[in-house]
Protein backbone atom coordinates (compact mmCIF):
# COMPACT_ATOMS: atom_id res chain seq x y z
CA UNK A 1 0.00 0.00 0.00
CA UNK A 2 1.25 3.47 -0.82
CA UNK A 3 2.11 6.04 1.81
CA UNK A 4 -1.06 7.39 3.42
CA UNK A 5 -0.34 11.07 3.92
CA UNK A 6 0.66 13.67 1.36
CA UNK A 7 4.29 14.58 1.96
CA UNK A 8 3.74 18.31 1.73
CA UNK A 9 1.15 21.01 1.52
CA UNK A 10 -0.08 21.36 -2.05
CA UNK A 11 -0.31 24.98 -3.03
CA UNK A 12 -1.40 25.95 -6.54
CA UNK A 13 -1.58 29.70 -7.12
CA UNK A 14 -2.21 31.64 -10.30
CA UNK A 15 0.51 34.28 -10.31
CA UNK A 16 0.20 37.68 -11.93
CA UNK A 17 2.89 38.72 -14.37
CA UNK A 18 6.04 39.60 -12.48
CA UNK A 19 8.83 38.01 -10.49
CA UNK A 20 8.47 35.43 -7.75
CA UNK A 21 11.10 35.21 -5.05
CA UNK A 22 11.79 32.20 -2.86
CA UNK A 23 10.90 32.59 0.80
CA UNK A 24 13.56 31.12 3.07
CA UNK A 25 12.80 32.22 6.67
CA UNK A 26 9.30 31.20 7.79
CA UNK A 27 7.57 32.35 10.96
CA UNK A 28 4.91 30.02 12.31
CA UNK A 29 1.68 31.73 13.33
CA UNK A 30 1.46 31.87 17.12
CA UNK A 31 -2.17 30.72 17.23
CA UNK A 32 -1.78 27.66 15.00
CA UNK A 33 -3.62 25.57 13.99
CA UNK A 34 -5.82 27.82 11.85
CA UNK A 35 -8.07 24.98 10.64
CA UNK A 36 -9.13 22.40 13.19
CA UNK A 37 -11.06 19.16 13.25
CA UNK A 38 -14.83 19.37 13.39
CA UNK A 39 -17.00 19.05 16.45
CA UNK A 40 -18.08 15.58 17.67
CA UNK A 41 -20.49 14.05 15.19
CA UNK A 42 -19.29 16.13 12.23
CA UNK A 43 -17.79 14.55 9.11
CA UNK A 44 -14.26 15.84 9.91
CA UNK A 45 -14.29 15.24 13.66
CA UNK A 46 -11.28 12.90 13.37
CA UNK A 47 -8.99 15.47 11.82
CA UNK A 48 -8.14 17.59 8.78
CA UNK A 49 -5.14 17.28 6.46
CA UNK A 50 -3.30 19.63 4.15
CA UNK A 51 -4.96 20.62 0.92
CA UNK A 52 -4.90 23.14 -1.90
CA UNK A 53 -5.17 26.91 -1.55
CA UNK A 54 -5.98 29.67 -4.07
CA UNK A 55 -6.05 33.44 -3.54
CA UNK A 56 -8.33 35.40 -5.87
CA UNK A 57 -7.17 38.87 -4.84
CA UNK A 58 -9.73 39.24 -2.08
CA UNK A 59 -10.37 35.81 -0.58
CA UNK A 60 -8.42 32.64 0.15
CA UNK A 61 -10.07 29.39 -0.94
CA UNK A 62 -9.00 26.09 0.61
CA UNK A 63 -9.92 22.50 -0.19
CA UNK A 64 -8.80 20.05 2.46
CA UNK A 65 -9.10 16.42 3.45
CA UNK A 66 -11.15 15.47 6.48
CA UNK A 67 -12.00 12.20 8.20
CA UNK A 68 -14.56 11.10 10.74
CA UNK A 69 -12.48 8.78 12.92
CA UNK A 70 -8.79 8.62 13.72
CA UNK A 71 -7.45 6.00 11.29
CA UNK A 72 -5.34 2.95 11.92
CA UNK A 73 -4.61 2.43 8.21
CA UNK A 74 -6.90 4.33 5.83
CA UNK A 75 -8.94 7.23 7.23
CA UNK A 76 -11.76 7.29 4.64
CA UNK A 77 -10.93 10.86 3.70
CA UNK A 78 -13.32 13.16 1.85
CA UNK A 79 -12.80 16.76 0.73
CA UNK A 80 -14.12 19.91 2.39
CA UNK A 81 -14.03 23.57 1.39
CA UNK A 82 -13.31 26.69 3.43
CA UNK A 83 -12.72 30.40 2.78
CA UNK A 84 -10.78 33.11 4.58
CA UNK A 85 -10.18 36.85 4.11
CA UNK A 86 -6.70 36.66 5.63
CA UNK A 87 -5.48 33.05 5.50
CA UNK A 88 -5.92 32.73 9.25
CA UNK A 89 -9.63 32.86 10.05
CA UNK A 90 -11.39 30.15 8.05
CA UNK A 91 -15.09 29.49 7.51
CA UNK A 92 -15.97 25.92 6.57
CA UNK A 93 -18.66 25.56 3.91
CA UNK A 94 -22.04 24.44 5.33
CA UNK A 95 -22.41 21.73 2.66
CA UNK A 96 -19.13 20.00 3.55
CA UNK A 97 -17.87 17.60 2.48
CA UNK A 98 -18.20 19.06 -1.01
CA UNK A 99 -16.43 16.16 -2.77
CA UNK A 100 -16.67 12.54 -1.61
CA UNK A 101 -15.27 9.16 -2.59
CA UNK A 102 -16.89 7.48 -5.57
CA UNK A 103 -16.44 3.95 -4.27
CA UNK A 104 -14.25 2.72 -7.11
CA UNK A 105 -10.48 3.31 -7.49
CA UNK A 106 -10.63 6.01 -4.80
CA UNK A 107 -12.93 4.21 -2.35
CA UNK A 108 -10.61 4.31 0.66
CA UNK A 109 -9.86 8.01 0.67
CA UNK A 110 -9.35 11.19 -1.35
CA UNK A 111 -7.58 14.45 -0.62
CA UNK A 112 -6.92 17.50 -2.79
CA UNK A 113 -3.56 17.76 -4.51
CA UNK A 114 -3.85 21.00 -6.49
CA UNK A 115 -6.51 23.42 -7.71
CA UNK A 116 -6.28 25.94 -10.57
CA UNK A 117 -8.89 28.56 -11.58
CA UNK A 118 -9.05 29.40 -15.29
CA UNK A 119 -11.59 32.22 -15.10
CA UNK A 120 -14.60 29.97 -15.59
CA UNK A 121 -13.87 26.70 -13.80
CA UNK A 122 -11.89 25.35 -10.88
CA UNK A 123 -9.76 22.39 -11.93
CA UNK A 124 -8.86 19.96 -9.14
CA UNK A 125 -6.35 17.14 -9.21
CA UNK A 126 -6.89 14.89 -6.22
CA UNK A 127 -5.18 11.85 -4.78
CA UNK A 128 -7.12 8.67 -4.15
CA UNK A 129 -6.67 4.98 -3.57
CA UNK A 130 -7.92 1.82 -1.94
CA UNK A 131 -6.45 -0.24 0.87
CA UNK A 132 -5.06 -2.71 -1.68
CA UNK A 133 -4.01 -0.51 -4.60
CA UNK A 134 -1.52 2.24 -5.43
CA UNK A 135 -2.50 5.87 -4.90
CA UNK A 136 -3.27 7.72 -8.12
CA UNK A 137 -4.46 11.15 -9.25
CA UNK A 138 -8.02 11.94 -10.29
CA UNK A 139 -9.47 15.05 -11.91
CA UNK A 140 -12.64 17.10 -11.36
CA UNK A 141 -14.01 20.53 -12.29
CA UNK A 142 -16.37 22.98 -10.60
CA UNK A 143 -17.86 26.39 -11.44
CA UNK A 144 -18.05 27.42 -7.78
CA UNK A 145 -15.63 25.26 -5.79
CA UNK A 146 -18.54 23.39 -4.22
CA UNK A 147 -20.29 21.34 -6.92
CA UNK A 148 -17.73 19.05 -8.59
CA UNK A 149 -17.88 16.91 -11.72
CA UNK A 150 -15.33 14.10 -11.74
CA UNK A 151 -13.89 11.82 -14.38
CA UNK A 152 -14.49 8.14 -13.68
CA UNK A 153 -10.87 7.06 -14.05
CA UNK A 154 -7.62 8.46 -12.69
CA UNK A 155 -5.71 10.79 -15.03
CA UNK A 156 -2.22 10.09 -13.66
CA UNK A 157 -1.14 6.57 -12.74
CA UNK A 158 2.15 4.87 -12.08
CA UNK A 159 3.89 2.69 -14.65
CA UNK A 160 3.96 -1.02 -13.70
CA UNK A 161 7.50 -1.82 -12.62
CA UNK A 162 8.49 1.83 -12.84
CA UNK A 163 9.78 4.28 -10.25
CA UNK A 164 6.20 5.52 -9.67
CA UNK A 165 4.42 2.14 -9.73
CA UNK A 166 2.98 2.42 -6.22
CA UNK A 167 2.34 6.16 -6.05
CA UNK A 168 1.55 8.85 -8.62
CA UNK A 169 0.17 11.73 -6.57
CA UNK A 170 0.00 15.23 -8.08
CA UNK A 171 0.55 17.91 -5.42
CA UNK A 172 1.29 21.04 -7.45
CA UNK A 173 -0.03 22.35 -10.78
CA UNK A 174 0.41 25.64 -12.62
CA UNK A 175 -1.16 26.86 -15.87
CA UNK A 176 1.57 28.21 -18.11
CA UNK A 177 1.22 29.34 -21.71
CA UNK A 178 -1.65 27.04 -22.61
CA UNK A 179 -0.36 23.93 -20.85
CA UNK A 180 -0.54 22.57 -17.34
CA UNK A 181 2.68 21.69 -15.55
CA UNK A 182 2.50 19.27 -12.63
CA UNK A 183 4.89 17.89 -10.05
CA UNK A 184 3.96 14.66 -8.35
CA UNK A 185 5.14 12.25 -5.67
CA UNK A 186 6.06 8.78 -6.83
CA UNK A 187 7.55 5.63 -5.37
CA UNK A 188 8.28 2.18 -6.76
CA UNK A 189 6.79 0.16 -3.91
CA UNK A 190 5.32 0.63 -0.45
CA UNK A 191 8.05 1.75 1.90
CA UNK A 192 10.48 2.70 -0.86
CA UNK A 193 12.00 6.14 -1.33
CA UNK A 194 9.58 8.77 -2.53
CA UNK A 195 10.69 10.99 -5.41
CA UNK A 196 9.24 13.92 -7.34
CA UNK A 197 8.23 13.58 -10.97
CA UNK A 198 7.16 16.10 -13.61
CA UNK A 199 4.40 15.95 -16.23
CA UNK A 200 2.69 18.26 -18.71
CA UNK A 201 -0.82 18.31 -20.16
CA UNK A 202 -2.76 20.40 -22.71
CA UNK A 203 -6.08 19.85 -20.91
CA UNK A 204 -5.36 18.60 -17.38
CA UNK A 205 -6.54 15.10 -18.32
CA UNK A 206 -3.99 13.58 -20.69
CA UNK A 207 -0.55 13.82 -19.10
CA UNK A 208 2.89 13.31 -20.63
CA UNK A 209 5.21 12.19 -17.86
CA UNK A 210 8.92 12.93 -17.85
CA UNK A 211 10.58 9.50 -17.91
CA UNK A 212 12.65 10.00 -14.77
CA UNK A 213 12.21 11.73 -11.41
CA UNK A 214 13.30 15.38 -11.40
CA UNK A 215 14.09 15.47 -7.66
CA UNK A 216 15.09 12.53 -5.52
CA UNK A 217 16.52 11.79 -2.06
CA UNK A 218 20.22 11.25 -1.64
CA UNK A 219 20.08 8.96 1.37
CA UNK A 220 21.26 11.51 3.93
CA UNK A 221 20.11 14.77 5.49
CA UNK A 222 16.65 15.83 6.59
CA UNK A 223 15.14 14.87 3.20
CA UNK A 224 17.37 11.86 2.65
CA UNK A 225 14.63 9.28 2.11
CA UNK A 226 11.56 11.16 0.87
Amino acid sequence: MSSLWPLGVALAVLLATGTAEGQTPWTKYVDNPVLEAGEPGEWDQGGVVSGAVLFDGAMYHMWYGGFRTIPLVWPHLDIGYATSPDGVTWTKHPLNPVFVRAGTWDSAGIWPGAVVWDGALYHMWYVGGTSASPTQTGYATSPDGVSWTRLDDPVLTGDPGGWDAAQADIHAVIADGGIYRAWYNGCAAAGSWSRIGYATSPDGVVWDKHPDPVLWPLGYGWDGYA
